[in-house]
């Protein structure tokens, strides 16, 4: 173990450690698959021990019932991800196994690293520290930890609202007749459909690109054309006068500029959604992205609410010609539109 390490307390947000999993990808908790719901991290610092084979079979055989209130388990080894590949298919694991092979994410839980210590560190849907569980049985470390999933907390209601969002709201930036505009501008425009705007080439400074998946998005878009385009000219000025002054005022940022402008629809004919996503993660440093920004263009359509599943499970829907502004960082997700469609203007603020 590094004695070096700081360890969490409860309350504490996750350690920001990327770890490799059994495939080899770098994960930690705060991946879209992984964040935004409870979350059970077993750690096995020796897993070839007794007690980490039994909490490792107690966890799979419960796997199901945590599956179905919406928590996920992630298992952190000693192994390397060879190794932990092994150990999934030979134990029929269906969760990530992660690899810690200095022990600094268990040390940073402030457990020993010997080969008896197996612990259940239980997160909330922000990725902080509800309860560490050790020096349990494995029967017993899987039912706890389960039954702090279910705790009220972790609720599975729209009317939650003891942590809302650190969102914006802001009504009236366009007005009726100017969002039919933008909605006429989507019908006559060249269309792209469910494309999801990545960085290519790692840190080299490559320009975005825009990928389909419709598994992860089904969305509809016209690109609204950058520079003195009179579309473009319209909103840039209702965004000056009534978007970048609130920034500043609630958040403290002077925003300058705005970019990849979009007209969006999605659609009830094929459930139209985005799954739960972020649009910029630490580290980050070549997007220069920093809010995010959805208005709605029409009303009359059913679903399609934005949800910020780290701060609970509500809903968000802007009123007709306003936006919801919010940090790139934030984990999000359009739920699908199941009547009608939602005409949507999004756009990122540098």
């Amino acid at each position: 173990m590094n004695t070096q390490v700081r360890p969490i307390h409860i309350g504490d947000f996750a350690p920001t450690i990327r770890l490799p999993n059994q495939r080899g990808k770098n994960t930690w908790a705060y991946d879209p698959h992984i964040g935004g719901r409870p979350l059970v991290i077993l750690m096995l610092p020796d897993v070839a021990s007794q007690s980490a084979e039994a909490a490792l079979t107690e966890l799979r055989n419960c796997y199901p019932a945590f599956q179905d209130i919406g928590a996920e388990i992630l298992a952190v080894t000693n192994l390397d991800p060879g190794g932990n590949a092994k150990l999934a298919a030979d134990n029929d694991l269906p969760f990530i196994v992660i690899s810690d092979l200095t022990g600094h994410y268990v040390a940073s839980y402030g457990l020993p690293g010997d080969a008896d210590t197996v612990a259940c560190a239980v997160m909330d849907r922000n990725s902080r520290l509800l309860k560490l569980l050790h020096g349990l049985p494995a029967t017993s470390l899987a039912e706890q930890s389960l039954e702090l999933c279910r705790e009220p907390i972790f609720a599975d209601t729209c009317d939650q609202a003891m942590s809302p969002a650190p969102i914006l709201m802001v009504p009236r930036v366009f007005e009726p007749d100017f969002c039919i505009e933008l909605i006429k501008f989507w019908e006559q425009g060249h269309k792209e459909s469910d494309q999801i705007t990545r960085r290519l080439g790692g840190t080299d400074g490559s320009a975005p690109s825009d990928l389909g998946n419709e598994q992860m998005k089904r969305r509809t878009d016209v690109l609204v054309p950058e520079g003195d385009h009179p579309i473009n000219l319209q909103i840039r000025r209702r965004l000056s006068m009534r978007v970048m002054p609130e920034l500043e005022k609630a958040f403290n940022h002077k925003a300058s500029r705005y970019e990849l402008a979009r007209v969006g629809c999605y659609e009830s004919a094929n459930k139209g959604f985005f799954r739960v996503h972020r649009d910029l993660y630490p580290g980050d440093t070549q997007t220069p992205r920093r809010f995010a920004m959805s208005f709605n263009l029409n009303d009359g359509f059913e679903g399609g609410g934005i949800r910020f599943p780290e701060y609970g499970m509500q809903t968000y829907r802007p009123p007709l010609g306003g936006g919801a502004a919010f940090s790139c960082r934030l984990l999000h997700e359009v739920l699908p539109v199941t009547k009608g469609k939602r005409f949507a203007l999004l756009l990122f603020f540098n």
